[in-house]
């Protein structure tokens, strides 16, 4: 019995030889490994977000006091206007725009490049834990979300496909 394990067990190392596959068996973990550690470096740390805060409508102080007291996660650019903020969002210096949403200085749109990106979601989630570690649970800070660009880039170009 323990004759005929070992014959089966050399004839299917033979196979798994000539056939290769003894090589992805060893390589595929090695290569996930070595694309793990240059992916994923265990000393990065997490990128800060850019935010550009616009002086002629204030925020509500504790949403600008919290960004401030975040200064790993958050850097603050103070703006004059809304028009003096596109340009530094179109040229990706700031991630996203706040701006008080209608009259309450407490509810915020954020005006972002694409709304389905991952930076947008990383820059809510970022938001909402900032929220919920300085006032705890309640209304969120974020009303909307207003994208600059609509469309996705194969809608743009859907008369080139035709």
């Amino acid at each position: 019995m323990i004759r005929t394990v070992i014959v089966l067990l050399a004839h299917d190392l033979a196979v798994a030889f000539k056939n290769k596959t003894l090589y992805l068996i060893i390589c595929m973990p090695l290569f996930v490994y070595a694309t793990l550690l240059l992916v994923d470096p265990a000393g990065a740390g997490i990128a800060r977000l850019h935010l550009a805060l616009l002086c002629d409508q204030p925020c509500a102080p504790g949403v600008v006091t919290a960004l401030q007291q975040a200064p790993e996660q958050f850097a603050v650019r103070w703006v004059a206007t809304e028009t003096e903020a596109l340009p530094l969002l179109k040229a990706r210096e700031v991630d996203g725009i706040l701006s008080p949403e209608g009259r309450e200085a407490a509810r915020l749109r954020l005006t972002v490049i694409q709304q389905t990106s991952p930076e947008t979601l990383n820059l809510l989630q970022r938001l909402s834990a900032l929220q919920t570690a300085a006032e705890g649970q309640g209304p969120g800070w974020i009303a909307a979300v207003r994208p600059l660009q609509t469309s996705s880039i194969k809608r743009q170009t859907l008369p080139t496909w035709i």
